[in-house]
């Protein structure tokens, strides 16, 4: 069916920039540090910053932005900062004579895309005590008539699925969701203690660690129903929205999540989902924030209080929520920090009710957990969220 579609055209003269076609604007340039003088823009030729003052890119008009990411490269090595539209800033310490690449990644709103015929936006390069460098960016819109087929799913990655012979026929079976990454012996330890618990379970693996042939081949003659997605690409614990929403629940039931460090009793799975209702979501990782500025500031609540946040790794959640469009517009550079988004979409968008779980679950300490690397973006993805509305009690 021919739908009507659009057609862009981007431009900027001080900076190589494309648009994809999920309205992302990708802005390439080159600064240059010049020793004790500061820095320069190598396109420009002009100062952006003095001595070791700080490099900003932020927009001087972010109307038609939703969010910014910002990537360093230096000597083929890449870091990346998440930063909010208003809140982007960095430092970054190179040799005198040495040139950055700067990349900078916009999402520009989609009614500006679709609804205005030229979108403009500007950003500033540089510090806020001197003239910077203005980079002016102009997206030229015109309609066309094509073939458009817009998947429901935003953003997800390619994945194949294996079914062990027990599959068929358990949708009334309990759904248990794990993402694996670099554990497949602790997951292959608990396809067993799936099979094992007081409750009738099934299994469902989002495999993100690019070599799921020994999980397929143990799931194989597991007696325990499973289902195994492998990724193209480690999404973390997002996949697991994706393998619930692909589940076929005939009543649209519960659904529990698992982290791939954790260890089960027998009973673990039947204290999870004891005080289940409809439109709610309970964890076993229950927490009040008591500090309005920093995420890591909060405090573990039992089944007295109730709770603003709720970790993923031993949770119990209403299936409907997966159906829920909403759920999968996470923004892209937040997607490992999941259980915050889903206690924000549960609690906040919908008005579920969240509570505490009393249940025997046990962690495993392997260094192998991806919290280190997500200690800042956790803080700014909780502002974000409150500049949302949530969290607003605290």
């Amino acid at each position: 069916m021919k739908q009507l579609g659009y057609k862009y055209l981007v431009e900027s003269h001080t900076a190589d920039v494309r648009l994809d076609r999920l309205g992302q604007v990708e802005l390439r340039f080159f600064i240059k540090n010049i020793g004790s003088k500061g820095w320069i823009d190598s396109k420009k030729k002009k100062l952006i910053s003095q001595g070791s003052e700080p490099i900003s890119l932020r927009p001087l008009d972010g109307r038609n932005l939703e969010d910014i990411d910002i990537t360093f490269t230096k000597d083929g090595r890449t870091d990346t900062g998440f930063f909010d539209v208003m809140d982007s800033s960095d430092k970054h310490k190179a040799k005198p004579g040495q040139t950055i690449e700067l990349r900078a990644c916009l999402r520009v709103k989609k009614f500006a895309l679709s609804g205005k015929r030229i979108v403009n936006f500007s950003l500033y390069l540089g510090h806020t005590q001197i003239s910077g460098s203005r980079i002016a960016v102009k997206i030229s819109i015109s309609s066309t008539e094509k073939r458009i087929k817009k998947p429901f799913f935003i953003g997800i990655p390619s994945n194949d699925t294996y079914l062990n012979p027990l599959w068929s026929g358990s949708s009334k079976r309990h759904t248990v969701i794990i993402a694996n990454w670099r554990r497949t012996d602790n997951v292959l330890s608990l396809i067993e203690t799936i099979g094992a618990q007081s409750v009738p379970c099934r299994l469902v693996i989002w495999d993100n660690s690019g070599q799921p042939n020994q999980l397929i081949k143990v799931s194989k003659n597991a007696q325990v129903p499973v289902k195994v997605h492998t990724s193209s690409k480690n999404i973390g614990g997002f996949g697991r929205f994706y393998a619930a929403r692909l589940l076929d629940l005939e009543d649209h039931g519960p659904v529990t999540f698992i982290d791939d460090d954790q260890e089960l009793k027998k009973t673990s799975i039947a204290q999870l989902i004891a005080n289940y209702r409809s439109n709610s979501i309970g964890s076993f990782w229950s927490f009040k924030f008591t500090d309005k500025y920093n995420y890591w500031h909060k405090k573990r609540v039992d089944r007295t209080e109730l709770p603003d946040y709720l970790g993923t790794g031993g949770m119990t959640v209403d299936s409907n929520i997966f159906k829920e469009p909403f759920l999968y517009k996470c923004p892209r550079r937040y997607w490992f920090v999941e259980d915050l988004w889903l206690s924000y979409v549960a609690v906040y968008r919908l008005g579920w009710e969240p509570y505490s779980i009393d249940a025997d679950i046990k962690m495993e300490e392997d260094g192998k957990n991806q919290t280190g690397g997500l200690i800042d973006t956790k803080t700014y993805f909780y502002r974000y969220l409150q500049k949302k509305g949530a969290f607003s009690d605290v």
